[in-house]
């Protein structure tokens, strides 16, 4: 007689959890045996991914299977729009979701006769939050400060503004209606989410007319005491403890997808950034100083994708195109000012931060030249600094054809080190754990 072994149920789980992103196998283990059964369920309805080829979102296309909900704890919806009204009931249909992504999805603003949202009186903590490719509606981009004369000025929010007013006012913005459905989430992944508008009242009006949007809007009161007053109204259950928004310098996107507002809008609330542990962004000088101050005093993880130099004379800022450099005096003069903002960066940089990398371009000519000493020195006054990654890219001058072919005719490794050892004390203090990585125009690293 053949004596049945009895494998754990904990073990068994563990098993098809290898299963998870392997659906036909996952199913074939579900008819295995019935002691086997719950396991391979629980793996097969792991993730999820729904999409809905209606521009019209119906919940009824989302309900799964019956007794199947209860397993689901990664879901992707890729729909043409929805409201958080309607996210609010996907989200009550999966009591065990733990992540979440929203993928090509317009957020429409709630009417203001829209029925009860659940997720506002009971939000949902979350492992994950991705937005990717959504677009979201702020309706109402007028001013929030009487003095404001709609110049180019640069304005920030003083203590003594009155945050409270605003809290007790209906959100106008479709983002903030959806955040305020969940509470504390661990991480945030953003990508190529920006706001639409109505009428004059739109994106391409935050620009003032032009097109790609420039970073002319950041220096207009009108526009940034809309989005200061919009975050304040962000309920306090909500807050992130990771924000990971640099995809858009490792895929090149357009400059017009800078999640330069979302990143605002958490830093401007009163709460939503207070525990911030992870910054990752691919900002140019004006929104990374800006964030670093509202929030850099938590932050152990710093990760800056430093891809474009802005023009000092703001309001009419132009970012540097590398392959349409102008004189060599002008292209050196942009690259000094590249290395210049990490520079000034890291004097603003919280001295708890622990893992710092950075990614930034160059011409081969440029990276010997650069003010590494002040560099080492800066990074060894962060005394709790334990992990320190560069990744540099080296692109061709048109001044200088040669350029590139030179450098691609030496050892990477030897370049490496060069570099390397123009940053003696953080070579000393860190050992392997500082690491430099150097990649050519057109190679991925």
């Amino acid at each position: 007689m053949v004596r049945e072994f009895q494998i754990p149920t904990e073990l068994m789980d563990q098993i098809c959890s290898h299963f998870i992103e392997d659906k036909p196998t996952s199913s074939a283990c579900t008819l295995l045996s019935s002691r086997w059964h719950p396991s391979a369920r629980r793996a097969l309805f792991h993730t999820i991914s729904l999409s809905l080829a209606s521009d019209t979102f119906d919940v009824f296309f989302v309900a799964p299977p019956p007794k199947t909900a209860q397993y689901v704890k990664d879901l992707t919806l890729k729909c043409g729009s929805l409201t958080a009204h309607d996210l609010d009931q996907v989200i009550s249909i999966f009591p065990a979701l733990q992540r979440l992504t929203l993928d090509g999805t317009t957020l429409y603003l709630l009417d203001s006769d829209h029925p009860s949202i659940e997720g506002w009186k009971s939000p949902r903590d979350l492992h994950r939050l991705r937005l990717t490719d959504v677009t979201y509606y702020m309706e109402d981009w007028s001013s929030k400060i009487p003095e404001d004369d709609n110049e180019f000025n640069h304005w920030l929010p003083k203590p003594t503004e009155d945050f409270e007013r605003f809290k007790q006012e209906p959100s106008r913005c479709s983002l903030v209606q959806l955040l305020n459905l969940f509470g504390n989430v661990d991480t945030i992944h953003i990508y190529q989410v920006h706001p639409v508008g109505q009428g004059d009242r739109d994106y391409h009006y935050l620009s003032n007319g032009r097109w790609p949007v420039d970073y002319s809007w950041y220096y207009r009161p009108v526009f940034r005491s809309a989005v200061w007053a919009e975050a304040q109204k962000l309920l306090e259950h909500f807050s992130v403890k990771r924000i990971l928004a640099a995809d858009r310098g490792l895929h090149n996107a357009d400059a017009w997808y800078f999640e330069d507002i979302v990143l605002y809008l958490l830093a401007y609330s009163q709460k939503a950034a207070a525990y911030l542990d992870c910054l990752e962004i691919a900002e140019e000088w004006t929104v990374t100083s800006e964030l670093l101050n509202k929030v850099g005093a938590t932050i152990t993880h710093l990760h800056l994708h430093m891809d474009d130099v802005m023009d000092s004379n703001l309001p009419n800022g132009n970012f540097f195109d590398w392959a349409e450099a102008g004189t060599v005096e002008e292209a050196w003069a942009d690259c000094q000012a590249l290395f210049n903002d990490i520079l000034r960066i890291l004097r603003m940089a919280s001295a708890t931060i622990r893992h710092l990398s950075f990614h930034f371009e160059t011409y081969f000519r440029s990276l010997t030249q650069y003010d590494w000493e002040s560099l080492d020195q800066l990074l060894s006054s962060c005394f709790r600094l334990t992990d320190l990654s560069f990744r540099i890219m080296l692109f061709r001058s048109k001044h200088s054809a040669l350029d590139l072919d030179v450098a691609k005719s030496l050892n990477p490794r030897v370049l490496e080190r060069e570099v390397c050892d123009m940053l003696p004390l953080m070579r000393t203090a860190l050992g392997d754990s500082m690491r430099l990585s150097l990649t050519f125009e057109g190679e991925t690293a």
